[in-house]
């Protein structure tokens, strides 16, 4: 039987019904808890955990000597069961390949993080617009940045091109309005 704990006092709560909402007054503290419970927690648990060994004359995972090895780490040749195989770019590895390429930064597929160019040149074309005489260097990074970074994937997240568009746009348009600026200066002082 799952439980859950009372929010107040962490005593556990016996789940004694498969309803998708459950309320009950802690025996504890007299504290009523209410909870939306998904159907996952009435079910049984089912295990993804790797087989036992049958014999033992058979390949045991590195990190667990009871269970059976399914594969070997591309990186090292150690004995991996399910639990501890990782696919990666193609690749399988163990846990201790994943944490060293991830320490020394050698491996590609893994994302923990990305620069947002997008962002950065959007806000780059559009922030100098209150200070006009910054514009001849902000807009020309501007569009080098998106124009670099076009191809780039933009985050580990879905997000459209769309402040590229406009890093763009606004770019052009400040070194446009820049020039025009320049230019009747020029024709003011004829």
């Amino acid at each position: 039987m799952s439980t859950i704990e009372c929010t107040a006092c962490a005593s556990p709560l016996p789940l004694s019904d498969a309803s998708k909402d459950y309320g009950a007054v802690c025996a504890s503290c007299t504290s009523a808890t209410w909870a939306t419970m998904f159907p996952a927690a009435f079910e049984p648990p089912k295990s993804a955990a790797a087989e036992a060994l049958a014999e033992a004359t058979e390949a045991s995972c590195f990190y667990h000597l009871t269970k059976r090895a399914n594969v070997a780490c591309d990186s090292c040749g150690r004995f991996l069961c399910k639990l501890c195989q990782m696919e990666l770019g193609g690749q399988t590895l163990c846990p201790s390949c994943v944490e060293g390429g991830r320490r020394k930064r050698t491996l590609t597929k893994l994302d923990s993080h990305r620069v947002l160019y997008d962002s950065i040149a959007l806000g780059v074309a559009t922030i100098p617009i209150l200070m006009i005489y910054i514009v001849p260097f902000t807009a020309p990074a501007a569009l080098y940045i998106a124009i670099r970074h076009w191809k780039d994937q933009a985050s580990i997240v879905p997000r459209s091109r769309i402040r590229l568009y406009l890093a763009v746009l606004f770019g052009l348009a400040g070194l446009g309005l820049f020039v025009l600026m320049v230019v009747g200066l020029w024709m003011a002082r004829r």
